[in-house]
């Protein structure tokens, strides 16, 4: 029986880059004055509103830049991070009139989950009305990559001892809109039988889930809005698990995941391969590639994985072959510290 060739649109990677290209802008524009006691309290009390209102409005983003000024004159702007994993934020100021900052614009940095600190104005000349309006855009991953770990081994994510079939997946935007495709790109169907449980392939942070697609159709040999699991690795690399049964996620935002633990059940079951998971590991790298002629950024690379094989070892898989599972406990344990190792054998004991 002739296999047929899943094509997967990576619409949950692509897009990803897509997507962190949003800017922000926000004016403001105070009167020129020394100490500050010269601005009028009616527009010094309009400016607060529009900046709490602007605060709220940006509240639930993922990422949100929010400053506040000192009574010397000095504007300080602070990135939010409200997610489970690390962004590298851009903040530039296309605007930019009697004010000079403490480091050099554009300015990027990694921001983790939480607040930090980005860029300090200060006033050049006292007396001298003041005028800026600044932008933001931000990508997942890490400013560096040279954390990243292109040899590292990874679990089959299937259960141990079960034998699967794998198909390497083709970048849709290479098919149908002759896009270049990114860097080392390499994403995985694992054919799966229905119901299985999958298992993270490499311990991390859940840093984003979706267990809501409700597919209706079948015969799908893609589905960008499938349900998935994201994973942070400790080398600034992301893990991303897809084709999942609706509510049937294991794992939630922000829990720690060690190599080897079930995460979901295996979906797929509409698609025109049968039941499956996908894997891809990817992170941040800025590359330029030509579209139609023309200069295009992208900000995600992905890496040839190689997995551990019951009969072969640690090996890079051969695309249309099958392959039998197996999670030594000395691949779970090994980006475990030696208390955290020795605490999983004792309770990993047989019998």
């Amino acid at each position: 029986m002739k296999h047929l060739i899943l094509v997967w649109i990576g619409m949950l990677f692509y897009t990803l880059s897509s997507q962190a290209q949003q800017t922000r802008p926000t004016t403001s524009r105070t009167p020129a004055h020394a100490v500050g006691s010269d601005i009028r309290r009616e527009q010094a009390e309009a400016n607060r509103t529009a900046k709490q209102i602007h605060d709220i409005e940006h509240a639930g983003d993922k990422i949100a830049i929010t400053y506040d000024r000192t009574p010397n004159g000095e504007y300080i702007f602070t990135c939010h991070n409200n997610s489970y994993a690390n962004y590298v934020v851009e903040l530039s100021f296309p605007t930019l009139e009697n004010l000079r900052s403490d480091v050099p614009v554009p300015y990027r940095m990694d921001v983790p989950p939480g607040t930090r600190r980005m860029v300090t104005l200060g006033i050049v000349t006292k007396g001298v009305a003041v005028h800026f309006n600044h932008r933001f855009r931000y990508f997942k991953g890490y400013l560096s990559d040279k954390k990243v770990d292109t040899a590292y081994t990874y679990l089959l994510p299937i259960p141990p001892g079960r034998e699967t079939h794998i198909y390497e997946l083709n970048y849709i935007a290479s098919e149908f809109n002759n896009q270049p495709q990114p860097k080392g790109w390499y994403a995985l169907s694992l054919h799966v039988h229905s119901g299985d449980t999958i298992y993270a392939a490499r311990r991390g942070i859940v840093t984003e889930t979706r267990d809501d697609a409700e597919l209706q159709d079948s015969g799908y040999t893609f589905a960008g809005k499938d349900n998935y699991v994201e994973v942070s690795h400790e080398d600034c690399t992301f893990g991303r698990y897809t084709a999942f049964r609706d509510s049937s996620i294991f794992v939630k935002p922000g829990e720690f995941v060690e190599a080897g633990q079930p995460i979901g059940i295996a979906g797929g079951d509409k698609y025109a391969g049968g039941p499956q998971v996908r894997f891809a590991v990817y992170y941040h790298l800025e590359q330029e590639i030509q579209v139609n002629g023309e200069p295009k950024t992208i900000y995600l690379a992905y890496i040839p994985l190689k997995f551990w094989t019951k009969h072969q070892g640690s090996i890079h898989l051969t695309n249309h072959s099958k392959y039998v599972s197996e999670h030594p406990s000395s691949l779970i344990t090994k980006e475990m510290s030696k208390k955290e190792a020795k605490k999983w054998e004792e309770n990993h004991k047989a019998g």
